[in-house]
C-alpha cells in the first residue's frame, strides 16, 4: 500500500494534531493548521466526506487527490499541499518551526 510511504507525515500530523495541540491550546502552528484547513475546504479536490477512491479513512474530510485526512495532513508542518506533487502550484507549502513563528509574529502587528 502506497500510504506507507508517508509513514513519517502521517505521524508528524497525528503527533500535532492529538498530542502538542491538546496538551497546549496556544501552540504556534494551531492557527497556521486552521488557515490550512479553510484552504483545503474551499479546494475543488476538498472531499468532505471522505468517500474518493483514494481515501484510507473513510468518512473522514480528506484530499481527493491523496487521499489523506485532511486535519492530519494540514497538522502536518512539514507537509505541503498534494497539488505540487501533480506539479501544480499548491495552495500552502510545508513550513519550518522558525518561519512559522516569525509569520506569527507578523499577524500579531498586522
Amino acid at each position: 500500500m502506497s500510504i506507507w510511504k508517508n509513514k513519517w507525515k502521517i505521524l508528524e500530523g497525528i503527533w500535532y494534531n492529538h498530542v502538542v495541540f491538546f496538551f497546549n491550546k496556544k501552540h504556534w502552528a494551531i492557527n497556521l493548521v486552521k488557515h490550512r484547513r479553510a484552504i483545503c475546504q474551499e479546494c475543488p479536490h476538498f472531499d468532505k466526506h471522505g468517500f474518493s477512491e483514494l481515501v484510507v479513512l473513510k468518512g473522514l474530510p480528506a484530499c481527493g487527490l491523496c487521499g489523506c485526512n485532511i486535519n492530519e495532513k494540514t497538522a502536518c508542518l512539514s507537509c505541503h499541499c498534494s497539488l505540487k506533487d501533480e506539479g501544480k502550484a499548491p495552495k500552502w507549502e510545508a513550513t519550518t518551526e522558525k518561519q512559522a513563528r516569525v509569520e506569527n509574529q507578523i499577524q500579531k502587528y498586522l
